[in-house]
């Protein structure tokens, strides 16, 4: 993996180890950050001063949303396919040069296969294991160094899926489950380092993905009823900014009217 300049940055590590986390100026890199919950958390965290990199696959989409941030140099648009390794490595070397070290590292890349077990394709599962677990794994691990110097934080997108398996949805539950795991994982090994590991689990919200669920189960969509993602970054970015006294490990959140 490419090697990043994980040199700490100036005035982030205040005398006091415990403080509030300093993001004024940090940088954040974010998959899944053309739509949904990933464009969201993007925004609310350069809105915190951060300087985020846009990952996704589709560059018109994240150009988007880097325009949607009010100081757009605060934005870097980094499309990569986070399943391709040499994706990840051209990703890990514009990171390097263009964004630097990531203090705050988001997966929020995601995606939905429904089909029952029997009709599920053996690719279309290794599909949604290197989406939802391959992935994070791959860059996390060439993160770390980076992340532990800083002690800088990671969070998780995962979804209620996991508590509640679905006909049709095996393969995107247990793939999230898998993640799940990974994530506690993750945690009990880095606290060691001084990094915080959060999961979410957000409920029905109103992103591209959850249209896709309704039509599948031949329902109405009404967004406003849902969470929306703008509600589940606010809550991410609260957590993020807890005093270093405390961590927030799991975050469950669910809309009100359809709770």
């Amino acid at each position: 993996m490419t090697p990043l300049d994980d040199s700490p940055r100036p005035g982030a590590r205040p005398s006091d180890p415990w403080a509030v986390p300093v993001l004024e100026g940090a940088p954040a890199l974010i998959t899944g950050a053309g739509t949904g919950i990933g464009r969201a958390l993007a925004l609310a965290l350069a809105g915190r001063g951060m300087r985020v990199g846009l990952v996704g696959r589709r560059e018109e989409v994240l150009r988007d949303t880097a325009s949607a941030v009010a100081d757009e140099r605060r934005a870097v648009v980094l499309p990569a396919d986070v399943t391709s390794e040499e994706d990840t490595e051209r990703l890990l070397a514009a990171v390097a040069s263009e964004l630097g070290a990531p203090e705050v590292l988001v997966h929020g890349a995601g995606r939905l296969h429904h089909g029952s077990i029997a009709d599920t394709p053996l690719d279309e599962l290794e599909t949604e294991v290197a989406v939802h677990l391959l992935a994070p794994h791959r860059l996390t691990r060439a993160l770390l160094p980076g992340l532990r110097r800083a002690r800088g934080q990671v969070v998780v997108i995962n979804s209620s899926a996991v508590f509640d398996v679905r006909p049709g949805f095996a393969a995107y539950s247990a793939t999230k489950a898998a993640l799940q795991a990974w994530t506690d994982g993750l945690r009990a090994e880095e606290n060691q380092h001084g990094v915080r590991v959060l999961a979410v689990f957000p409920g029905r919200t109103a992103t591209p993905m959850q249209e896709l669920v309704y039509r599948i189960e031949g329902r109405e969509y009404h967004p406003e009823r849902l969470l929306q993602p703008e509600d589940v970054a606010a809550a991410i970015v609260q957590a993020v900014e807890q005093p270093r006294t405390a961590e927030i490990t799991d975050l469950r959140i669910r809309p009100f009217l359809e709770g």
